[in-house]
């Protein structure tokens, strides 16, 4: 049966006479919902990064401490120069030679102070102390059969040089080891007052030697502190308190005084460099000391002929003149030295297997001091 209304066409598409629709576009999505806001870590993790890159320096550092104690220790022996409070560990180390004997080495180099050094890491005791320690040790080893000091100083403080030329003589009194002395470039004033307590002295044919003298420097500055408008006020207990001051002329007194103290000094460090000459065999009075003792310097040669030197060679011949006195031969004979241990490298050390008997940790022996 015929309906009133055309087919229905697929799809439920429009009439074909029906006017043309515009394309819709598709329906937007639905925008996803804002994701909260994510906390910064990047100062947490800068923390955490920068804390392991310290521990792990830290840890490498104090590996390597302990690493380069160990092929230190590795090249001798440990010796303990002990007596005291606290016990000092010493490296022994071989510098040449062969055989029982040893000829213990003493560098005496720059300015003679008793100064401690020290660094980032460690820190070292000052050359009065440190010869002390090692002279300390050469008593309890029964093979150093003699001390050769490798000189090459302008000198220093007076005090510093008087302690060491102390602990040197004293040295020799009570063990009857001898004692040579090897100059280098320099061996003046306050090093050669040190060589005084030798029992010979090789120089180096272009070493310079002497300046026997003692000098107080002092420098005024009252005329230009004068210019300027400076003035000073001190408030003090006494008129000589301020001696030296350089605000102010010196006074007769004052100057009396100071001369005073510098002649003290002065006759004391003939006198010792006067008993090391005769100890030495040269013939001389003071009063022809004297006229070469007034801040000369004099070169090996001349020195040899005034008598501050008693021959002119070089190292070995020290190492030589070393084993005549001691009456050993020197093809069995090695010349040692001792170093320090710094702390770190102590430690780690001592923390090592063997570092208590046997190996390159063991202790020398003590025999009673001499």
């Amino acid at each position: 049966m015929d309906s009133q209304y055309p087919a229905a066409q697929p799809g439920n598409a429009p009439p074909p006479n029906a006017p043309a629709q515009p394309p819709q576009p598709p329906p937007l999505p639905n925008p996803p919902p804002a994701a909260p806001p994510k906390k910064s870590r990047s100062g947490c993790l800068l923390w955490i990064v920068g804390g392991l890159a310290v521990l792990f320096f830290g840890c490498t550092v104090l590996l390597l401490i302990g690493f380069v104690g160990l092929l230190m220790s590795r090249n001798g022996t440990d010796v303990r120069a002990d007596g005291a409070a606290e016990e000092t560990l010493l490296i022994e180390q071989t510098i040449e030679g062969h055989g029982p004997n040893k000829i213990l080495l003493v560098p005496i180099t720059g300015i003679i102070a008793d100064m401690p050094r020290s660094d980032l890491f460690s820190s070292e005791p000052g050359m009065v102390a440190t010869i002390h320690e090692t002279l300390r040790a050469a008593r309890r080893d029964p093979q150093v059969k003699a001390v050769l000091l490798d000189i090459d100083s302008p000198g220093g403080g007076i005090t510093a040089s008087d302690v060491i030329y102390h602990e040197l003589k004293e040295f020799h009194d009570q063990t009857g080891k001898d004692i040579v002395s090897v100059f280098g470039d320099v061996a003046a004033s306050g090093a050669y007052y040190v060589a005084s307590a030798s029992q010979r002295i090789v120089a180096h044919p272009t070493a310079v030697t002497g300046s026997i003298g003692v000098i107080m420097p002092l420098i005024g500055m009252e005329d230009l502190f004068a210019k300027i408008g400076i003035k000073s006020r001190p408030i003090k207990s006494g008129p000589m308190k301020d001696v030296g001051s350089l605000f102010r002329d010196m006074t007769p007194e004052e100057h009396e005084m100071l001369q005073t103290i510098v002649n003290d000094y002065y006759n004391r460090f003939v006198g010792i460099v006067l008993e090391g000459m005769k100890g030495r065999g040269v013939k001389i009075t003071r009063e022809e000391l004297v006229k070469y003792c007034d801040g000369s310097v004099f070169t090996g040669e001349r020195a040899k002929q005034i008598g501050f030197v008693d021959e002119i060679g070089y190292f070995e011949d020290g190492v030589r003149a070393a084993c005549d006195r001691a009456k050993i031969e020197r093809n069995e004979t090695r010349v040692i030295t001792y170093s320090a241990q710094a702390g770190a490298a102590r430690d780690a050390a001592r923390a090592l297997p063997g570092a208590a008997g046997a190996g390159p940790f063991a202790p020398l022996g003590r025999p009673g001091r001499q």
